[in-house]
């Protein structure tokens, strides 16, 4: 564990993880079937095995409205950069479904810093790349998806509701003053106008044309304005469309890395006073328990 300014980055090999499983059946009298070599395969193998290996940092994101994981991901992107030699790559390992527009787009510029130090990235979506986390995904050199992965939702929504009514059935008067003609564009608490309306609603357009034209730079994707309309795939049809590369699980992924490089995560963690810890609990206890009823609401049934 490395102690930083402000935070630690924890820093664990996987190779060791995964070397301790295999002992352990082995232990158990559970081989694989030995392969045959050649002498000269021998002697490749001898060679190879004496030259240090490249590394594979691993990263995780798993993103939640706010893109609230975004400084982590900035340090452990920069402890990164610090690091790698020109053999080593990135594996991130995200999940998130998206959310705000500026929290995503930062996630994305993050991962951007990795394209332009040179150092490849791969992105593994094991459950959800939608919306800000395929912001996010697009950056990649290579996009591995799960096959029930759900990747896509090139799209942009922007609700609020208006509650100008309930206020003057009750009798309650809101005063609002605003500098600028569009400074807010709609309220929840004042009468909308349609003109009102009209903004926002060209900004929303707006902000989908700049999602739009990120997508189409990192990404050739087939009939695009049929993809790039708010629709979710699965990850065979994403991969169909080119909207991912390969499909796989991540783990399947570091298992392989794990034969041909030193596989380490990164993680990157603040200190957190009891004080903080309690509240957090609170806040999560009520967090959980509202994103349960919608989780009911919405969830996408098997059966």
């Amino acid at each position: 564990m490395s102690k930083l300014t402000g935070g630690f980055l924890h820093v664990s090999v996987l190779n060791d993880l995964y070397t301790g499983m295999t002992k352990a059946l082995e232990q158990k009298g559970i081989k694989k079937k030995e392969e045959s070599f050649s002498v000269k395969e021998l002697v490749a193998q001898l060679k190879a095995s004496k030259k240090p290996k490249p590394t594979l940092f691993v990263i995780d994101f798993v993103g939640d409205v706010q893109a609230t994981g975004v400084d982590a991901l900035a340090r452990e992107v920069s402890a990164v950069i610090d690091t790698a030699k020109p053999t080593d790559e990135v594996l991130l390992r995200l999940d998130s479904p998206g959310g705000v527009v500026h929290g995503y787009g930062q996630a994305a510029a993050e991962l951007e810093r990795l394209k332009q130090a040179n150092i490849r990235l791969t992105v593994a979506v094991d459950q959800v790349a939608a919306s800000g986390g395929y912001m996010m995904a697009c950056i990649a050199d290579r996009i591995v998806a799960a096959p029930l992965a759900i990747v896509g939702s090139i799209g942009v929504i922007a609700e609020m509701p208006n509650i100008h009514k309930l206020l003057q059935k009750v009798g309650i008067e809101y005063e609002q003053a605003v500098a600028g003609e569009y400074k807010r564009p709609l309220s929840v608490f004042t009468e909308n106008t349609s003109d009102g309306r009209e903004k926002f609603t060209e900004t929303v357009q707006k902000t989908h044309e700049l999602f739009r034209s990120h997508v189409q730079t990192h990404r050739s994707i087939k009939d695009f304005d049929k993809v790039a309309n708010g629709h979710v795939f699965y990850g065979q049809e994403a991969l169909s469309k080119n909207l991912v590369d390969e499909i796989a699980t991540s783990e399947s992924l570091i298992s392989q890395y794990c034969r041909t490089h030193k596989v380490i995560t990164l993680r990157w963690m603040e200190p957190v006073s009891w004080a903080d810890r309690l509240g957090m609990v609170a806040q999560l206890t009520l967090s959980h328990a509202i994103d349960g009823v919608t989780n009911r609401l919405t969830r996408l049934r098997l059966g």
